[in-house]
């Protein structure tokens, strides 16, 4: 079948279900010889809207998705945002908190103890700076000091293992 009408291309051509294909294919096959066209006429209306209905609720589910999914999106991105925000408040607390932690952790490990990051944390809460205002609630407050000494932790211990890395070996 050619088409004259040079707007419809490949773009605009729709396609069928399966199972539409099917209840049309029925259709056409129970008819008998000498079909009555008025009849299978409105067979045909009627399947047209059953193609239209199916197509329709299928939009709305879609779009329904959609519109969950940008959503979901867009509340990922604000978290993210707020986030960043808090993350920025507690900054000059976590400078403050790391530099405490790093002159604690070198005088202990200057005697040749170890400081852990529960027991600077116990440490702090009881000789806590009067300048210094923990930003974290009260509730939470040791578990995210905590959190925030392993970390630092962490990465007081990859210094020293980098600086200890760096001295003259027997082979330089």
């Amino acid at each position: 079948m050619q088409n004259s009408d040079s707007s419809l291309n490949a773009k605009d051509t729709i396609i069928i279900s399966n199972k539409h294909l099917r209840l049309l294919d029925d259709i056409f096959r129970k008819q008998p010889l000498s079909p009555n066209l008025s009849k299978l006429q409105s067979q045909i209306l009627v399947w047209a809207q059953i193609v239209l209905s199916d197509e329709r609720k299928e939009w709305v589910r879609l779009r329904a998705d959609s519109v969950d999914i940008l959503h979901r999106l867009r509340k990922r991105e604000e978290a993210r945002k707020r986030a960043a925000a808090k993350n920025k408040r507690y900054e000059p607390f976590k400078v403050a908190f790391k530099l405490l932690q790093e002159k604690q952790f070198r005088k202990y490990q200057k005697a040749g103890k170890t400081l852990s990051a529960n027991a600077f944390v116990k440490w702090f809460l009881q000789n806590t700076p009067s300048t210094m205002t923990i930003p974290y609630i009260e509730s939470n407050r040791t578990n995210q000091l905590i959190k925030l000494a392993q970390i630092n932790n962490r990465e007081l211990k990859k210094l020293l293992n980098a600086k200890a890395d760096t001295s003259p070996t027997v082979e330089d």
